[in-house]
This record gives C-alpha cells, sequence and structure tokens, in this order.
C-alpha cells in the first residue's frame, strides 16, 4: 500500500467514526472518533506508527526518507518527547506528545473531509455540499423516513452554528465545528442536546449506565449480571466512568460530565495508546522506555526499516 493509500484510509476510519457519521446515525456517541486499535481481534501497527510519529502527513513524509536520515529523525522524535531530558520517555511523557498528535490527525481529517465535500473547488463548503456529503448516499424515500427527517434537520442546523459569517458556507476553519462539534461552543452545545434527546430515554436529564448501552434503542435490554457478557460490560463500565462518570454515582449528569459524551477523548486514547507501546518496548520492565528501548523497536514506533531502504535520493549520486 502507497504511502497516499494509507492518508486515505486513515481518513476515511477517523470519518467512520466522528461527527459526519454521527449524522448518519451509525454512532451516537461522538467521543469515540478515533480508528480502532484492533480490528476483528487483529492489531493495527498503522495505529501506532502514525500517532507516535506526529500525525498521518508527518508518517507520509517519514516514509519518504532514506535509513538514516528515518533513524535520524525518530532519534529526534524521542528526544522531543523527552520534557525532563532525563534520558527516558516516562508515560506522562508519552501520552502528552500521544495526546497532540491526535489532535493533529483530527484536523488532518477534517481537512481531508473538507476537501470531499467542496466538490466545486469554491474554498468554501455550501448548505447543498455539506448535506451530499453527509446524506447524498440516501435515496429520496430514506429522506422522507421521520428519523431521517431528524437527523437531516440537525445537520442543517449544524451547519448554520458553524457559519458564523453567514455567507451560506463554509471555510475550512469552520468546517472544524461541524466535524468535531467541541470546536465551537455554539455547535458543541447543540450537539449535546441533540445527542441527550436520543440518549435520555426517561429524560431525566441524565445518561444511566443502561442508557449508556442502549445508545438511544427503546428496546434495547442488558442484564447486567450476565456473566456470558462480563468482558464486554466491564469494558463499557470502565469507559463510561472515566469517560463521563466522574463521580462514579451511575449516572452521567451536569455539563460537565455530559459535554464529555461529545467531546473526543483524546487523553484517554493517548493513554491506552501508550500503555500499549510501553508494555511492548519496555525490556527492563520500569515502566518507563529510554531511547534506546525505542530505538530497539523501531518497527513498533516508525514501520519497517525496508521501507526506506528503496527511497531514491539524487544526492546520494554526487
Amino acid at each position: 500500500m502507497s504511502s497516499s493509500d494509507k492518508f486515505l484510509v486513515w481518513v476515511l476510519l477517523l470519518a467512520s467514526t466522528c461527527h459526519a457519521a454521527n449524522l448518519n446515525h451509525e454512532n451516537v456517541k461522538t467521543f469515540d472518533m478515533f480508528p480502532q486499535h484492533f480490528h476483528g481481534g487483529e492489531h493495527d501497527p498503522e495505529f501506532d506508527h502514525t500517532a507516535f510519529l506526529g500525525g498521518i502527513k508527518a508518517a507520509e513524509e517519514f516514509e519518504k526518507l532514506h535509513e538514516p536520515q528515518a533513524k535520524e529523525k525518530l532519534a529526534q522524535i524521542v528526544q522531543s518527547i523527552d520534557y525532563t531530558k532525563d534520558g527516558v520517555i516516562e508515560k506522562e511523557e508519552l501520552v502528552a506528545h500521544l495526546r497532540e498528535n491526535l489532535r493533529k490527525i483530527d484536523v488532518e481529517a477534517a481537512e481531508w473531509q473538507f476537501g470531499e465535500a467542496d466538490k466545486d473547488g469554491s474554498g468554501l463548503v455550501s448548505r447543498e455540499e455539506y448535506l451530499d456529503y453527509n446524506f447524498g448516499y440516501m435515496k429520496e424515500r430514506e429522506k422522507k423516513e421521520k428519523k431521517n427527517q431528524e437527523y437531516i434537520a440537525h445537520a442543517e442546523k449544524m451547519f448554520d452554528a458553524a457559519d458564523r459569517d453567514r455567507d451560506n458556507g463554509l471555510s475550512k476553519h469552520e468546517y472544524l465545528a461541524v466535524h468535531n462539534p467541541s470546536n465551537s461552543q455554539e455547535t458543541e452545545k447543540m450537539e449535546l442536546e441533540y445527542i441527550m434527546g436520543i440518549m435520555d430515554l426517561d429524560k431525566d436529564g441524565a445518561i444511566s449506565f443502561q442508557e449508556w448501552l442502549a445508545e438511544g434503542d427503546e428496546e434495547a435490554e442488558f442484564d447486567l449480571d450476565d456473566p456470558e457478557e462480563k468482558d464486554f460490560l466491564d469494558e463499557e463500565r470502565l469507559i463510561f466512568e472515566e469517560e463521563v462518570d466522574h463521580n462514579r454515582d451511575g449516572y452521567a449528569r451536569g455539563f460537565q460530565e455530559l459535554v464529555n459524551i461529545v467531546r473526543p477523548q483524546y487523553h484517554f486514547e493517548a493513554k491506552d495508546e501508550a500503555e500499549h507501546l510501553i508494555e511492548l518496548a519496555d525490556a527492563n520492565t520500569d515502566d518507563q522506555l529510554s531511547y534506546q528501548e525505542i530505538l530497539d523497536k523501531y518497527e513498533l514506533f516508525a514501520g519497517s526499516i525496508e521501507t526506506h531502504k528503496g527511497v531514491y535520493h539524487h544526492e546520494d549520486e554526487l
């Protein structure tokens, strides 16, 4: 797979879990907007490389380096992560690095989507282009269904909220607010109200764990004591408590908790990724990484070294 193909795959994965996909009612929890680290139980190494190297474009540029340059660049990245300059990468330092890179990836995905939606290349995504990008796949009879009409109406409201200069078109900067509603207070509030309307089935202004699991499905039933569902329920409860139910009272309530349903949880994703990388590279099991431990696991952090050996550089002939 070429580097440009990998870029496309990454952005499509992001697009499939971010707000645009939410408009197509695939997932109401919009905080979960990053590519899955594992697909059907299979580990995706591209996630590690891209998150560590600095984003989609940075990983693409890294692949263009020949071997000595790639190793030097990796060493520079490692040194930049070591904020305390003590020769080791502590977990907190790695989390901070990955968190910032996930933000970059989010913006890169928005920029790619903007280019796809801006069909006429005007530099603005018009209302028609925006609706076509999100709902163009629907047949006319599907658009007339009540649930889909509600989704489309919400999309139009989000467009209006993001269109700050009221020119009936979204600039690249304005588009960030519909890609990730948390980029604007107005779109964030609007998105939260919309999702609460879906998830808060008993309309008490809070989200219980059962409602969290149901994701708006009034007919969904979950036996919290079912031993066969224990792993799934334990994982969901951990996510619920860590990401939204901060006081552990069994409900997400109040703006400070509820808003986390619509905010991308960069920190939690970065924390999981940092723990994963440390587990695989920490040879002396001290829960931190030395420079050498990272360099020794080159393929984990930066991909196959073979990628760089065939790179042609004109200066090699000089």
